[in-house]
């Protein structure tokens, strides 16, 4: 090599030395917030970007200048965090970072000059010896992420078997932010009823406004603000919804259009309804909030008439839907309470389908349910913590975290 290779490995060894320093000395006695949990893997990728570059492509004029693109984006992308270091960083550690940032692009430009070399067995060995540590870097600070944001359900409030325990009380909390907060999740619960109601009425049919052909008798099982219900009721059907939160049924009536929806409180593991009144059943956003979910499809398919329609949307229960239904909503929307939902309560949907046999309902479909990731409305959502009004979801193949089903009576 034309330049010295300890001199090219004295920025490299320089910076590692800073970080080193940086996290486990002052990341250990502070702790990490969500936001550097989240952007620190990033700024060490940005870096690996550069020397994945750098080691499988070609040195010429025209890689060059996507290499100082690349350079850019990872200076601009480590000095993202100082609004936070500004309330959580002594000046020390303030002092430390300064360093680092001077440091970073000498490194970068040190790559650089290496990768200008012709190509040789050293030349791909002191590339390999930057990538090498900043990849084990980058596999520690994940887990060190997980460890620390996932962990394995450590609530406070339990059950009598140790278990955590959902939290239903905020429902009576909400009033009419039911229907106009977006720094709640309530707000998603909103953008998913409005995918789900066309899917319902498709498959009931929408009454013939003269004769009241097709009008059904619908029950809404845990309804909440009536999201599904006023709809219902307005198309045209004869809707009666149930809920044990007082204050969501008050807030429905407010919001009942048609001001026909019969609203009652109940307990939708004992309804008080006689066998065989109704020809659709609806259990949306439920399941996951009962300890007995089976205890449900049975009263749901008892107050069924045969052929009746059972319908109901719940959470897969696995660790995807934990670090996305459960700790992703805590991340990224604002005001989510504790213990809104608890794993070991969701559904597989293995399971809603073993439920549904042993009741007497027979599953016609089970679809997944996800937020539409390729809009600018769910990464406004990541960047805000609110959750804007033409945020989407869609139906999929895979129940991989939330899932919608249809049963029917047999």
């Amino acid at each position: 090599m034309t330049i010295s290779p300890a001199i090219l490995i004295l920025p490299f060894l320089l910076q590692a030395g800073a970080i080193s320093v940086d996290e486990f000395y002052f990341h250990r006695r502070r702790g990490l917030g969500l936001w550097e949990l989240i952007s620190h893997p990033v700024d060490t990728l940005c870096l690996l970007a550069c020397l994945a570059f750098a080691l499988t492509q070609t040195y010429n004029a025209t890689n060059l200048k996507v290499y100082i693109a690349l350079c850019l984006l990872s200076c601009l992308l480590i000095t993202k965090d100082e609004a936070v270091h500004r309330q959580e960083c002594t000046a020390a550690e303030c002092w430390l970072h300064s360093v680092l940032f001077i440091v970073h692009p000498v490194v970068l430009i040190t790559i650089a000059l290496i990768w200008k070399e012709p190509v040789t067995a050293e030349k791909f060995g002191m590339l390999w010896f930057f990538a090498a540590p900043a990849l084990l870097f980058l596999i520690y600070q994940i887990v060190y992420a997980l460890i620390n944001q996932l962990p394995a359900n450590p609530q406070p409030n339990k059950t009598a078997d140790n278990k955590a325990k959902v939290n239903n009380a905020f429902y009576e909390t909400l009033g009419e932010r039911w229907y106009t907060a977006t720094d709640d999740p309530v707000a998603l619960l909103r953008a998913e009823s409005k995918m789900r109601i066309p899917w319902v009425l498709e498959r009931i049919g929408t009454p013939n406004k003269v004769s009241n052909e097709t009008k059904k008798k619908v029950l809404d099982i845990g309804c909440g603000a009536g999201f599904l219900s006023n709809p219902l009721a307005a198309a045209g059907h004869d809707v009666t919804a149930i809920d044990l939160s007082t204050d969501s049924l008050r807030v429905a009536k407010i919001y009942d259009k048609s001001n026909s929806v019969r609203y009652v409180a109940m307990d939708a593991s004992k309804l008080e309804f006689e066998d065989a009144r109704f020809d659709v059943v609806c259990a949306m956003d439920f399941l996951e909030h009962v300890e007995n979910p089976e205890r449900i499809f049975q009263e749901a398919s008892r107050v069924l008439k045969p052929g009746g329609i059972f319908f109901f949307h719940t959470f897969n229960r696995n660790w995807l839907s934990y670090l996305v239904i459960i700790k992703g909503v805590e991340w990224f929307v604002k005001n989510t309470p504790k213990q809104m939902h608890v794993l070991h309560l969701f559904v597989k949907p293995s399971e809603a389908r073993e439920y549904c046999a042993r009741s007497g309902l027979t599953v016609e479909r089970i679809r997944g349910v996800t937020p539409v990731f390729l809009c600018w409305a769910f990464w406004k959502m990541i960047f805000t913590r609110r959750v804007p009004p033409d945020f989407r979801f869609r139906f999929t193949s895979l129940p991989l975290t939330g899932f919608s089903g249809v049963a029917v009576k047999t």
